[in-house]
């Protein structure tokens, strides 16, 4: 914009004319004042409005910058950036009547009646704020209109960009930026001060005497006019510019930001009136008995302040609140929020950043230690960890996401570590970070698996980190299921190596709807085809270079317009992306196959977090679809599909143990499910090897809980006995005797309970028929039914408790580093 700005300068200055202060492209002729010619340019992105009182100037103009840039020049103007643009014999009539009419509509305004005070030259400014009406953010949406007599000049309605935390507050904003651009009128109308400006239509400015009724723009600073709208009033009052309309304590003065009294809602104002006594104080009227009583204003007091005021409370909550919502510490110190605070709260005392941040630090303390003791009983812990590389900073850092699910069948996730990860990142330091962070959480003996990358990297990290455990504790089925590799960067991976194939159409489509979106004439005329063609319109959508699910998206939207670009084509000289018939059939061709692939990442990366159990249905849809595509006639697909399987046979050629277990631990598959789908997914001799060495890590898993419930069942037998004894000896008579033989039937009741029967409860559970769901599938929790049936299968419930929770997807840590919203949290 910079190089056009200078071009537009230099340009003009060659037709020997100078521009005016307040506006730099606002042109006089060099002639000014006795043969003055004006030229105003607009510009827009890469278009440009030019008017004048001069055609000459105005044909000069365009003669010297069409040797600049590539110009067209597209004729009178007649509609631009929504405004339609009306030529007539007596001047040019800018309308957004519909416009108007539809905001008004929407905003509950149609009734809003205007005032306007009789003066020789008014400009009146009406603001508008709706505080926090956008239900999606809570930001509001403030307005307003400048009106010079009769007629509006300026306009705007925008969402403000921060959430402000009363309505006092926003409506000063609103009055701010009213008052700026009423400033900004005024620097204008000085510049080009002497200029005679008519209104027939004002009352008084009609005469034919120029000195008496036709007022010049010198009087403008005499009558400016602020006024507040409310929905069907409009407060406010007529101020003189040099002290009030830039002075926001005067219209503070001027109430412009009052509002309505608040209708009053207790019952007891049936038998009550308001009366006002002299000196202004209000009191309550018995209507019957005509008895005056003293009105409370309890309402108006906050809730919180009920009681004792603790100024270390309040301290404790600006921490979360700083904390929860990422505020600097800093804003502490923001001397509005101390004034509003100490308005609404007398007892009120300021602190600072480092009060703050010592405040932060305590509250960060205290949770950790909630989080240590919640962690002390945690059985088996999942982690997932990610690294990720800062371009700003050239610095590397570390996040460690610990999972499970407790004792009341809640999926828990928590940061346990975010770190500075300095160089050289080495694999084995990898592993000792790792290690260490488990150590300072006193879990290292807990952990279940960890789901990594699929970096060469995380490799070797996790072949260290296995061998440390081994050492500490046992591994769930001999550190078979220790390793989970993301779902998603192979998905990733996969699909990338398909997009490469087409990299040149996506370049180009990408192109097309970037020309298309930079420009509003160019996307008026796009939808103008659109609407020739009766085809639905739908914003095009552009990727994002980092996700490829952003990519399918934007292919499947051009595809609807596939036959809009060759006319665009046609009309546009200046575009040159338009993909060729043969690229679209391409397309055509691939966007099923990325179907697919973005149904299962949408489920790794739902707002639900996902258990395991869900993704070998995923996985074997997209193997079988693989296997179709490649048996496909067409050339292209072949070779396409062909890089896909390899990548995809790379990472899922092997059975995956995790994928199986977890899958026959749902209700709804059981062994069911790898019987249908190992089939499909591999030769008839692996699919019956790789059913085996799932069933076979089945049980060895179920073993190994059945050995450690025995365990823990002995060391509760043996601590309870102790604990008996003592009992028994401190006790006498009657009571410790039967203490003594409830204490011998718990030993035998220990004994008994503890013998496995011939049929375990692993096999019942296979044995039974599968659950069929009532209604939608879709909206079964297996942790629910695990849940229901826990005293049922106890030892396979717990198993089924730490399997489903282990993550197939490192989203979770990476959502850490998102710098939008949360994926999996929103805090």
């Amino acid at each position: 914009m910079g190089g056009l700005y200078d071009n537009l300068i230099s340009t003009m200055r060659s037709c020997k004319a100078i521009s005016l202060m307040s506006q730099p492209l606002s042109f006089v002729d060099n002639d000014y004042p006795t043969n003055r010619s004006y030229l105003y340019l607009l510009v827009y992105v890469d278009d440009i409005i030019v008017t004048g009182d001069n055609d000459n100037l105005v044909q000069r103009f365009v003669h010297l910058f069409s040797h600049q840039f590539s110009l067209t020049d597209l004729g009178e103007l007649s509609y631009f950036l929504g405004i339609e643009v009306i030529q007539n014999a007596r001047g040019i009539l800018l309308s957004q009547r519909h416009y108007t009419m539809d905001l008004l509509a929407r905003t509950n305004m149609i009734d809003v009646k205007l005032f306007y005070r009789d003066s020789p030259f008014p400009i009146h400014a009406f603001f508008y704020v709706d505080w926090a009406g956008n239900k999606d953010d809570f930001s509001s949406t403030s307005a307003y209109v400048v009106h010079l007599g009769c007629n509006p000049i300026s306009w705007s309605s925008k969402k403000q960009h921060t959430i402000v935390r009363s309505s006092t507050e926003d409506e000063y904003r609103a009055v701010a930026s009213t008052a700026a651009e009423l400033n900004w009128f005024k620097s204008d109308f000085r510049a080009i001060r002497n200029v005679p400006l008519t209104d027939n239509s004002h009352p008084g400015m009609a005469s034919g005497d120029s000195s008496s009724s036709t007022p010049t723009l010198d009087d403008v600073d005499d009558c400016v006019t602020v006024r507040a709208v409310d929905r069907r009033n409009i407060y406010g009052s007529t101020c003189d510019t040099e002290q009030s309309v830039s002075s926001l304590e005067n219209v503070e003065n001027d109430n412009q930001l009052k509002r309505k009294k608040r209708a009053k809602t207790s019952v007891v104002w049936s038998e009550f009136t308001e009366v006002v006594l002299p000196g202004g104080i209000r009191k309550g009227e018995c209507i019957h008995c005509k008895t005056k009583l003293k009105i409370t204003g309890g309402y108006n007091v906050l809730p919180a302040l009920w009681g004792q005021f603790s100024m270390l409370k309040m301290r404790e909550f600006i921490a979360h609140w700083v904390l929860m919502h990422e505020h600097p510490f800093s804003i502490v110190e923001e001397e509005a929020l101390n004034n509003m605070m100490k308005y609404g709260i007398p007892e009120w005392t300021p602190i600072s950043r480092n009060t703050c941040k010592n405040d932060c630090m305590k509250v960060f303390e205290s949770e950790r230690q909630k989080l240590l003791t919640q962690l002390k009983g945690v059985r088996k812990i999942s982690l997932t960890t990610y690294l990720w590389h800062s371009g700003n900073q050239r610095m590397e850092y570390m996040v460690l996401t610990g999972h499970w699910i407790d004792d009341h069948w809640k999926f828990n996730r928590w940061v346990l570590n975010f770190i500075h990860f300095p160089p050289p990142r080495s694999d084995v330091a990898i592993a000792d970070a790792i290690f260490k962070c488990l150590m300072d959480w006193e879990i290292e003996a807990k952990v279940h698996t960890i789901s990594v990358d699929n970096a060469s990297s995380n490799d070797v990290a996790v072949k260290v980190l296995k061998d440390n455990f081994q050492v500490i504790g046992k591994l769930i089925c001999g550190g078979k299921m220790f390793h989970v590799r993301c779902c998603a960067h192979i998905l990733n991976l996969v699909v990338q190596d398909g997009l490469y194939h087409i990299r040149h159409i996506i370049e180009d489509i990408c192109d097309t709807v970037s020309y298309i979106n930079s420009s509003e004439s160019r996307l008026k005329v796009f939808a103008e085809i659109v609407q020739q063609r009766r085809l639905p319109f739908r914003k095009l959508i552009l990727d994002c270079k980092t996700r490829w699910n952003s990519t399918y998206d934007m292919l499947t939207t051009a595809m609807q317009f596939r036959l809009v670009f060759p006319c665009l084509k046609e009309r546009d000289l200046s575009y040159h992306y338009c993909p060729k018939e043969e690229d679209w059939d391409k397309v055509e061709k691939i966007c099923p196959i990325l179907k697919v692939f973005s149904a299962a990442l949408n489920l790794i990366s739902g707002s639900d977090y996902p258990t395991s159990n869900l993704f070998l249905k995923q996985v074997c849809t997209i193997k079988i679809m693989l296997d179709s595509k490649s048996r496909d006639g067409d050339q292209f697909i072949q070779t396409m599909i062909l890089k896909m399987k390899e990548k995809f046979d790379k990472y899922w050629g092997e059975c995956n143990l995790l994928m199986g277990v977890a899958s026959i631990l749902d209700p709804r598959l059981k062994m069911r499910v790898i019987e249908w789908a190992f089939p499909k997914m591999y030769s008839q001799a692996e699919s019956q090897a790789n059913m085996d060495v799932v069933r076979d890590a089945l049980y060895e898993v179920y073993r190994e809980y059945v050995d450690a419930s025995k365990a823990s069942t002995a060391a509760c037998a043996s601590t309870s006995t102790g604990g008996a004894i003592q009992e028994v000896g401190e006790g006498s008579g009657e009571a410790a005797e039967m203490a003594k033989n409830w204490d011998d039937f718990s030993k035998y009741l220990d004994v008994v309970e503890t013998v496995e029967p011939t049929k375990s409860k692993l096999d019942c559970y296979l044995g039974e028929g599968c659950h069929k769901c009532v209604g939608d599938a879709t909206t079964f929790d297996a942790l629910t039914w695990w849940k229901a049936n826990s005293t049922k299968f106890p030892i396979l419930s717990t198993m089924a408790r730490d399997i489903l929770a282990i993550p197939i997807t490192t989203v979770a840590s990476e959502s850490a580093f998102s710098a939008g919203s949360r994926v999996i949290d929103t805090y």
